[in-house]
Protein backbone atom coordinates (compact mmCIF):
# COMPACT_ATOMS: atom_id res chain seq x y z
CA UNK A 1 0.00 0.00 0.00
CA UNK A 2 1.39 3.33 -0.93
CA UNK A 3 1.10 6.31 1.39
CA UNK A 4 1.17 4.31 4.62
CA UNK A 5 3.53 5.56 7.25
CA UNK A 6 6.28 3.30 8.44
CA UNK A 7 5.81 3.55 12.22
CA UNK A 8 6.37 -0.12 12.79
CA UNK A 9 9.18 -1.21 15.03
CA UNK A 10 10.99 -4.51 15.31
CA UNK A 11 8.32 -5.81 17.69
CA UNK A 12 5.98 -7.39 15.17
CA UNK A 13 4.88 -4.31 13.23
CA UNK A 14 3.37 -2.32 16.11
CA UNK A 15 4.31 1.25 16.86
CA UNK A 16 6.49 1.78 19.88
CA UNK A 17 4.90 3.25 22.98
CA UNK A 18 8.07 5.10 23.83
CA UNK A 19 8.59 6.19 27.42
CA UNK A 20 5.39 4.55 28.70
CA UNK A 21 6.63 1.20 27.44
CA UNK A 22 10.05 1.76 29.00
CA UNK A 23 8.54 2.68 32.39
CA UNK A 24 6.32 -0.40 32.37
CA UNK A 25 9.03 -2.80 31.33
CA UNK A 26 11.44 -1.42 33.91
CA UNK A 27 8.86 -1.68 36.70
CA UNK A 28 7.88 -5.29 35.97
CA UNK A 29 10.00 -8.35 35.85
CA UNK A 30 8.26 -10.09 32.99
CA UNK A 31 5.19 -11.36 34.89
CA UNK A 32 2.75 -10.77 37.66
CA UNK A 33 4.04 -10.26 41.15
CA UNK A 34 2.36 -11.08 44.43
CA UNK A 35 0.99 -8.19 46.45
CA UNK A 36 3.30 -6.93 49.16
CA UNK A 37 2.21 -7.65 52.71
CA UNK A 38 3.58 -5.45 55.47
CA UNK A 39 3.01 -7.95 58.27
CA UNK A 40 4.88 -11.21 58.44
CA UNK A 41 3.00 -14.32 59.48
CA UNK A 42 4.69 -15.69 62.56
CA UNK A 43 2.42 -18.59 63.47
CA UNK A 44 1.21 -20.72 60.58
CA UNK A 45 -0.92 -22.82 62.95
CA UNK A 46 -3.66 -20.21 62.44
CA UNK A 47 -4.09 -21.42 58.86
CA UNK A 48 -5.97 -24.55 57.84
CA UNK A 49 -6.07 -26.33 54.53
CA UNK A 50 -9.47 -26.92 52.95
CA UNK A 51 -10.40 -28.92 49.88
CA UNK A 52 -13.62 -28.64 47.90
CA UNK A 53 -15.68 -31.78 48.46
CA UNK A 54 -19.10 -30.87 47.09
CA UNK A 55 -21.70 -28.36 45.95
CA UNK A 56 -24.99 -27.45 47.62
CA UNK A 57 -27.71 -28.35 45.12
CA UNK A 58 -30.74 -27.67 47.33
CA UNK A 59 -31.77 -26.53 50.81
CA UNK A 60 -34.90 -27.37 52.78
CA UNK A 61 -35.36 -24.58 55.30
CA UNK A 62 -38.27 -26.31 57.11
CA UNK A 63 -35.88 -29.02 58.37
CA UNK A 64 -32.51 -27.21 57.89
CA UNK A 65 -31.16 -29.85 55.51
CA UNK A 66 -28.76 -29.15 52.67
CA UNK A 67 -28.55 -31.50 49.69
CA UNK A 68 -24.89 -31.80 48.71
CA UNK A 69 -23.60 -33.21 45.42
CA UNK A 70 -20.43 -34.90 46.65
CA UNK A 71 -17.25 -34.50 44.54
CA UNK A 72 -14.79 -36.23 46.89
CA UNK A 73 -15.17 -38.58 49.85
CA UNK A 74 -16.63 -37.25 53.10
CA UNK A 75 -17.20 -39.10 56.36
CA UNK A 76 -19.12 -38.57 59.56
CA UNK A 77 -16.83 -36.61 61.89
CA UNK A 78 -15.28 -34.49 59.12
CA UNK A 79 -15.13 -30.73 59.62
CA UNK A 80 -17.04 -29.05 56.76
CA UNK A 81 -17.18 -25.41 55.68
CA UNK A 82 -20.21 -24.16 53.71
CA UNK A 83 -20.51 -21.01 51.59
CA UNK A 84 -23.40 -18.70 52.48
CA UNK A 85 -24.67 -15.53 50.86
CA UNK A 86 -22.72 -13.48 53.44
CA UNK A 87 -19.62 -15.63 53.95
CA UNK A 88 -18.89 -19.05 55.42
CA UNK A 89 -19.93 -21.26 58.31
CA UNK A 90 -18.27 -24.35 59.69
CA UNK A 91 -19.64 -27.43 61.38
CA UNK A 92 -18.78 -31.01 62.20
CA UNK A 93 -20.53 -33.57 60.01
CA UNK A 94 -22.58 -35.41 62.65
CA UNK A 95 -24.75 -37.44 60.28
CA UNK A 96 -25.83 -37.64 56.65
CA UNK A 97 -28.37 -39.55 54.64
CA UNK A 98 -28.62 -41.04 51.17
CA UNK A 99 -32.18 -41.91 50.11
CA UNK A 100 -33.36 -41.32 53.72
CA UNK A 101 -30.92 -43.90 55.12
CA UNK A 102 -28.07 -42.95 57.44
CA UNK A 103 -24.60 -43.46 55.96
CA UNK A 104 -21.14 -43.06 57.48
CA UNK A 105 -19.28 -42.32 54.22
CA UNK A 106 -20.31 -40.63 50.95
CA UNK A 107 -18.37 -40.87 47.71
CA UNK A 108 -18.06 -38.82 44.54
CA UNK A 109 -21.36 -38.79 42.67
CA UNK A 110 -23.53 -39.27 45.78
CA UNK A 111 -26.26 -36.77 46.70
CA UNK A 112 -26.46 -36.58 50.49
CA UNK A 113 -28.70 -34.77 52.92
CA UNK A 114 -26.86 -32.99 55.74
CA UNK A 115 -28.51 -31.25 58.70
CA UNK A 116 -26.90 -27.79 58.86
CA UNK A 117 -26.80 -25.07 61.50
CA UNK A 118 -27.12 -22.15 59.02
CA UNK A 119 -28.51 -21.58 55.53
CA UNK A 120 -25.94 -22.42 52.84
CA UNK A 121 -25.95 -20.78 49.42
CA UNK A 122 -27.51 -22.85 46.64
CA UNK A 123 -24.72 -23.61 44.21
CA UNK A 124 -22.17 -22.79 46.92
CA UNK A 125 -19.11 -24.91 47.54
CA UNK A 126 -18.66 -27.24 50.49
CA UNK A 127 -15.10 -27.63 51.76
CA UNK A 128 -13.53 -30.30 53.93
CA UNK A 129 -10.90 -29.17 56.44
CA UNK A 130 -7.86 -31.43 55.99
Amino acid sequence: MSGSSSTSSSSGGFASLGSAEEKYSSSTSGGFSAPMVDEEVEDVSDFREMRACGTVSDFFDQVDVAVVDVHSRISVGDQLVFETIDGLFEQTLDSMQVDRKDVEVAYSGDDVGIKVKAKPRKGGQVYKVV
